[in-house]
This record gives C-alpha cells, structure tokens and sequence, in this order.
C-alpha cells in the first residue's frame, strides 16, 4: 500500500477514535448539569486559569532560552504558541520543531543546534511525564496491591529520573540522528555534529533537568488550584495521579493531538476516585480549553500576523 495511502487512512483512523470518544463522553454526562455549570462558572476563575497556563508555558520558554542561550523571551512565547497551533491543528506532526526553524532564523544558529535545543527541551518534557506517569500508575494500583506499591512507587521515580539523568546525550543523539534520517540530504547530520552540538547546549546542566520536574509539577498544582477555585474539592494526589495518566495517554499516537483520549482518561479516573462526574467533565473541557485550544488559536494569529514566525 502507497505510503500517502496508508497515513490518509490513520489519520482518518485517528479522526474517528478521536470523535468517539468525545461523543461516548458527552453521553456519559448530564448535558443540563453541564451546561448549568457552565453558565455558573465564575469568568474570573477562568481567567485566573489562563494566568495559570500562561505563566507555566513561560517558565517552560525560560528553560528553553537557556538551552539555546540567547534569544528574546516575548520572541521565544510567540514561537511557542505557533508550535501549539501546528501541534494540536495540523496533521503534518511537525509540531515542536517549527520551534527550531524560527531561532535557526531569527539568531542564525545551525540547523543541528537548533533542532538540538527544540529535541532536548521535548526530551525533558516527556521524560518528566513519563517519570511522573509510571509513579503515578503504581500508587493508582496501590489500592489493590497494599503499601508496597507505594515504595516501589518512590524508588521508580528515585531510579528513573538517575538513569534519564545520565543517559540524556545518549537519548539526544539517537533522536538527531532519526531527525536528519527523516529529514533527507538536507537535514542529514554527522555523527561529529551531533556531538559537536549536544555538547553546546549544556544537557548535563543540573538546574535545567530539576526545572523541568519543577514545570511539571507545578503545572499539576495550578490545575488542582483551578479546580478548587471552580468549586471541584479533590485531593491533590487524585488529581495528580490523574492528569499524569490522562498526559501518558494524550500522548499515545491514538487519537488526533491527544484530544478525546485525554479527557475521557481525566473523567475516568476521577470518577473512578468517587469525585463527581460532572464536575469532573467541567474541569477537563476547561482545562483543554485554556490549555491547548486557547493558545493554539493565539498560535494561529501569530503565525498569520508575525513575519519571523512564518513557516
């Protein structure tokens, strides 16, 4: 089967997964209970949550300005936001990397060092979710397994983050390596760049590794802070425990941009707590909302209205 044939028609697969999900959960749910929580729902609360995202997107650009080591930070957001939209609009998974493009232009980097900064700041991300996630996955089954579980959940967390640590150049370099392979003659990069270029953004820097563990929890504290300020009393550790599972599987190629997968994963698992499920439902729509929908329009019109954000 043609290769053009064979994405269209995951795509489309994905497309579908994608709208069932979102129907079987809207079926799930008191459409009148929603609709009146909605009309309930303070609009200070809300924008207090868009402060939330904004302010948790900007530390996570910080990190990224000190791989790259230079670089405006209202330059670097906008970046940030255009790499959102393509992310979550668009089925090119370019996503991310239109990151690369816009320093490689703007402040004239190479494209390996480019592209090395835009790997290593995405390599933190999931390393930090998927850390997070397994630990998370154990103190979901401590309930059924006993306390153990919740030791093992420690040590899980202890081991993972040493090795990711420690294994980090050698993770980089086999990600630039199936980059340049992916990307033709025109991105093919030697093994002596790849070293060459690891070695200029620092990966090893301590402070940049802790901070991306202090992002991601962060971001799962604003949101659990959200929750209660929309009226939504759940426990800290539910909520955390949930929104790591419901990322892990977002980011499962399921389902177009995560979308669907991650909210059901959300309501699930707290319901599944014995929060309320309508409540529950109002915080993930929300919380999609303010934190991928939101800025991927504002993505949009930068892309549209920013000369140096064209890609």
């Amino acid at each position: 089967m043609d290769k053009k044939l064979k994405s269209l028609l995951w795509n489309i697969l994905k497309f579908g997964v994608t709208i069932a999900a979102l129907v079987y959960l809207f079926l799930k749910i008191d459409l009148a209970a929603f609709v009146d929580n909605i009309l309930e729902t303070n609009i200070f609360v809300v924008l207090v949550g868009g402060i939330f995202v904004l302010f948790v997107m900007w530390l996570k650009v910080a990190r990224w300005r000190l791989l790259i080591g230079k670089g405006e930070l209202w330059f670097l957001l906008k970046s940030y936001f255009v790499a959102m939209f393509f992310g979550a609009f668009t089925p090119s998974k370019i996503g991310d990397f239109v990151r690369g493009f816009h320093v490689r232009k703007k402040y004239g980097l190479s494209l390996t060092r480019s592209m090395s900064t835009v790997l290593y700041d995405r390599l933190l991300d999931v390393l930090c979710v998927f850390i997070y996630g397994v630990a998370s996955f154990l103190f979901l089954f401590s309930t059924v397994g006993g306390d153990w579980s919740l030791f093992l959940l420690v040590m899980v967390g202890v081991v993972g983050i040493v090795i990711s640590y420690f294994k980090l150049g050698y993770i980089l370099r086999i990600l630039l390596s199936i980059f340049g392979k992916l990307g033709g003659k025109k991105f093919k990069l030697s093994p002596e760049e790849i070293s060459s270029e690891i070695e200029k953004i620092s990966y090893k820097r301590k402070d940049i590794f802790a901070f991306s563990f202090v992002i991601w929890f962060l971001n799962y504290f604003l949101w659990w802070v959200f929750a209660w300020l929309l009226g939504f009393q759940v426990g800290l550790v539910h909520m955390f425990v949930a929104l790591n599972i419901a990322t892990v599987i977002g980011l499962l190629p399921i389902t177009v941009g995560g979308f669907g997968a991650r909210e059901l994963s959300t309501v699930y698992l707290l319901t599944l707590y014995g929060y309320n499920q309508d409540m529950a439902f109002l915080f993930t729509i929300l919380s999609t909302t303010l934190g991928i929908l939101i800025p991927a329009v504002v993505g949009a019109f930068f892309n549209v209205k920013s000369k140096d954000l064209k890609y």
